[in-house]
């Protein structure tokens, strides 16, 4: 039997937010795990799955509109995939109408740095000239997973939230081919490859993933696309977050983009 593609996305979610259980994951102790087989449980589940889908039919079509003036937009699931891994999933379980008091930029789509980033994503055109703070977001102070104190944003509207999270992906993917060029690399991306490393630049910083790329430049690594499916030896942590978000953005663009 096929795992249900939202009891899936609820289970991904689980495991690529470190433990996080979403309230209704709770639901599916009533179910029978049978290898990877799930029997869909109860009335709850089927409840959630017709929220999500609500949910998820807003935010596809958001950032979608969101990357309207884009010369080369990233796909919706690749975008939704990697929200929902940062911890989207999370402001959907607690406000399945998408409409909480404030979008916290840190918790929720990852956008740890982003006051500190702001004012170059609009300077460099990836943001308008009035998405300002004060008129668009605010400022917060946050420790991330490296202790680090770090500069993030809370958003007024999901609409400029999402906004911000498109903005900063096509940034951090700008400077991927950039460090391609300054190291050498001459090699014509796929696009499963750009969507690899724009999905690394933005989990582990411009830093870690530039390194990252010299190593798998320098091992032969990038020769063809066999480390899409085959995990290197170096940078395995982020290897593993870049993956789960790959995997997720393929059963989305394979079964859940079906509804729009």
């Amino acid at each position: 039997m096929q795992l249900n593609i939202y009891t899936e996305l609820l289970l991904s979610s689980f495991w690529n937010n470190g433990g996080y259980m979403s309230k209704y994951l709770n639901s599916l102790i009533a179910g029978v795990l049978i290898g990877s087989s799930l029997l869909i449980p109860t009335e709850a589940v089927a409840e959630y799955t017709g929220q999500q889908k609500q949910a998820y039919e807003h935010i596809l079509k958001t950032v979608e509109k969101a990357q309207s003036a884009e010369a080369d937009p990233f796909s919706p699931e690749f975008l939704l995939a990697g929200a929902l891994a940062e911890g989207l999933d999370e402001l959907i379980d607690k406000y399945p109408h998408l409409n909480p008091p404030v979008i916290n930029g840190f918790h929720y789509l990852g956008l740890h740095t982003f006051a500190s980033n702001a004012a170059l994503l609009r300077e460099q055109g990836y943001l308008p000239e009035d998405f300002t703070e004060g008129r668009v977001y605010s400022r917060e102070s946050n420790i991330n997973e490296r202790s680090e104190r770090v500069q993030s944003g809370n958003f007024k509207k999901l609409e400029d939230a999402l906004l911000a999270f498109t903005a900063e992906y096509s940034w951090r993917r700008d400077i991927f081919f950039e460090d391609t060029k300054e190291l050498g690399i001459n090699k014509e991306f796929t696009q499963s490859e750009v969507d690899f490393w724009t999905y690394a630049y933005y989990i582990s910083g411009e830093g870690t993933a530039r390194n990252m790329l010299k190593y798998y430049n320098k091992k032969g690594v990038l020769e063809n696309e066999d480390y899409l499916h085959k995990q290197p030896a170096a940078y395995k942590q982020v290897y593993q977050l870049v993956k789960r978000r790959m995997d997720l953005a393929e059963k989305l663009s394979e079964e859940v983009l079906a509804f729009q």
